[in-house]
Parts: structure tokens; sequence; C-alpha cells
């Protein structure tokens, strides 16, 4: 609640929806407590009482932003969300690689952010290599490609190359938007939903081995 000399109070999630923004915008060094305070309409000394200054208020906004990704990917992964786990692994990738597209095309700040920081050594990368990469794989999506190189169906995929490729190269259309939109002349705007079910399909018939069958 608000009012006379009252502090305006705002949630976790305004807080790293406007942090998340920043950082990906302009980068972690440009990004100032006090502008963040600013933008939130809070007082000048509100994030730090909350978080305690900006290294913890980035891993913070980080770990909620990816945690959001994940939880969509995981789902794709599992097929929890409906209770329906696919029978074919094949198909199991294909939801996983357009869902991860798809979300990036909501969180766009979230791949800017990894754009920013993951080009010079800091703690940083540290945190954004265990919640963006290690998680996502240990929590089954290594299993599913060794799972399906072993029954000959894919070739083998290393974990670096599945992961550039799709969050640096698919998905950076979204964090990348103004150059993006210079092809719309050619190949006119962006639709977040088809083009993922596009680049998908490409992504998988580009590591599918020949006869080894398609998802259904």
């Amino acid at each position: 609640m608000t009012g006379p000399g009252r502090p305006r109070q705002v949630d976790d999630e305004a807080i790293f929806t406007v942090a998340l923004e920043a950082f990906g915008s302009v980068g972690y060094d440009a990004v100032s407590l006090r502008d963040l305070n600013r933008t939130l309409g809070v007082s000048h000394g509100m994030l730090a009482r909350r978080f305690g200054d900006k290294d913890r208020l980035w891993e913070a906004t980080v770990r909620w932003g990816f945690g959001r990704h994940q939880a969509r990917l995981l789902t794709a992964l599992t097929g929890s969300a409906e209770g329906d786990d696919p029978a074919d692994d094949l198909d199991r990738l294909r939801r996983v690689l357009r869902e991860f597209v798809a979300t990036a095309a909501d969180l766009p700040d979230l791949h800017r952010v990894v754009t920013q920081e993951a080009c010079r050594e800091s703690p940083r990368v540290d945190t954004l290599f265990e919640v963006a990469v290690a998680r996502l794989f240990e929590h089954g999506l290594r299993d599913l490609l060794d799972r399906l190189e072993r029954d000959g169906r894919i070739r083998h995929v290393a974990s670096r190359d599945a992961f550039f490729l799709v969050a640096n190269g698919a998905a950076a259309v979204f964090a990348m938007a103004p150059l993006s939109r210079r092809f719309d002349e050619a190949d006119g705007p962006v639709e977040p939903a088809a083009y993922a079910d596009r680049v998908a399909d490409l992504l998988l018939s580009a590591v599918t081995l020949p006869g080894a069958g398609q998802p259904a």
C-alpha cells in the first residue's frame, strides 16, 4: 500500500523486468541502482536494501529470467504440462528446439544479456554458463541427444554446437531485432510462432541421419 509518507512498494517481478531490460540494452557496467530506482519510481536506496548491491541484483535477475525460460524448455522436454510424454525422441527434440526459439521471442532482453556479458571474462560468465547452459543439459537434453545418437537417428551433436547454433543463431533474430528488421523487405516481418516452427524443422533436418525417420 502507498500513501502520504509511505514508500512505493514493487514486487520482484516488476524489479526483474525493469532490470533485465536495462542490463540487456546497455550492459552491466552502464546500469546504476540509482537509475533503476528512478525508473521503478521508488526511493533511491530501495534496491540496495533489498538486494545488497548491483552484482546480486544482476544475478537474481538472470536467475529469474532463465528460470522462466527453462521452465518452458523442460516442459517441452518432458511433456509435463499436458501430461503427454512424447514417444518419439525426434519429436521431443523438435519440441525443445521450437520452444527455445519461441521463448527467445518473449524474452529478448535475456538473450541480449548473454550477448553483452559473454564476450569478456568475468564471474558473470560463470553464472550464465550455470543457469543458461549446464542446467538445461543436466536436466535431460544431453541424455536425449546421446540417446538419439546411440539409436542411429542423429549425428553427434556437441553441447557447444547445440547451444550456439540455437541461442546465438536461431534465437538471435529476436535479440538483434533492429538488424533482423532489415530483412523485412525481402522476407517479410518475423512472425514468432511460424519462425520457431520453420527453424526447428531446419535444425532437426540438419542433424537427422538419412533413413532415421522424421518426428510425427
